[in-house]
């Protein structure tokens, strides 16, 4: 090969086209590191990029193997909701798109991929770089949200535990309601409804092939709702009692609330 053919391979390799993909629903460091090893695995993929501040991701590839749809496509069968913007690789800095101005970038992508419409969903001259960020704020203020709920539905059940009694709170609680059944009614709504983002990033990963912290806490998690559940209503007769010694669901709470705590305060 001389080294005008070199140069031509390597303007070619440069100028593949580049998909931007802003995922919405990714809530973790370890997420995005499952991600991205994920998509550096999908076929005509040649190189990943991941902002993982932004949750933005760059894809180099090979226009004859994949499409920026089929890339798409298989984000959102792992459970992925992302948007799709097909860019023009840039020459000084592979794996990265082109800079200019928004319309430049488009009127170049329509070239790239033969005149083809790069966006499907929106124009990418109407999308504000600084939406990325918006996505992150926006989910600082759900898990701020899961938090406050969280801890709210938690607090009955550590006042009627025995960290309650130590301060001369009453034991039981009213209206004649059992406290595994106040656990159960208090305990569900915090690990499904709050610990949704866990739950479902474990699931996406699974999905992925792949493990991360996500599914760690997932499991830390369910095993114990639904150790306690069990030994509520199924070990000893509707009385959450196991082996003489009273078995309780407020660490469930607690310990999602302070994951949720620790989620809040990394991206916050």
């Amino acid at each position: 090969m001389d080294h005008d053919q070199a140069s031509n391979f390597g303007d070619n390799d440069v100028e593949k086209p580049v998909v931007e993909i802003d995922i919405k629903n990714a809530c973790d460091a370890s997420e995005y590191a499952c991600l991205e090893s994920y998509l550096q695995k999908l076929p005509g993929t040649v190189s990943v990029n991941l902002d993982r501040t932004r949750g933005v991701a760059h894809i180099s590839y090979n226009p004859a193997v994949t499409t920026h749809e089929k890339l798409r496509a298989a984000l959102q069968r792992c459970g992925y909701e992302c948007d799709c913007y097909v860019r023009v690789g840039s020459k000084a800095q592979a794996g990265h798109p082109q800079g200019g101005t928004p319309d430049q970038a488009v009127h170049a992508a329509h070239t790239a991929v033969g005149g083809r419409e790069a966006a499907p969903h929106r124009d990418h001259a109407a999308m504000d770089h600084g939406g990325h960020e918006g996505h992150g704020a926006e989910m600082v203020r759900d898990f701020l949200r899961r938090l406050v709920v969280s801890t709210i539905l938690s607090l009955p059940l550590i006042i009627f535990s025995p960290v309650g009694a130590m301060f001369g709170l009453p034991s039981m609680p009213p209206f004649g309601l059992s406290i595994g059944l106040l656990g159960f009614l208090l305990a569900t709504p915090v690990v499904w409804w709050g610990g949704w983002p866990f739950i479902s990033g474990a699931w996406r990963a699974l999905r992925a092939g792949e493990v991360n912290m996500m599914t760690l806490i997932a499991l830390g998690i369910l095993v114990s709702y639904i150790y306690s559940v069990a030994a509520t209503f199924l070990f000893s007769s509707g009385y959450c009692q196991v082996n003489g010694e009273r078995c309780h669901l407020e660490p469930v709470d607690i310990l999602n609330s302070a994951i949720l705590y620790r989620q809040v305060a990394t991206f916050g």
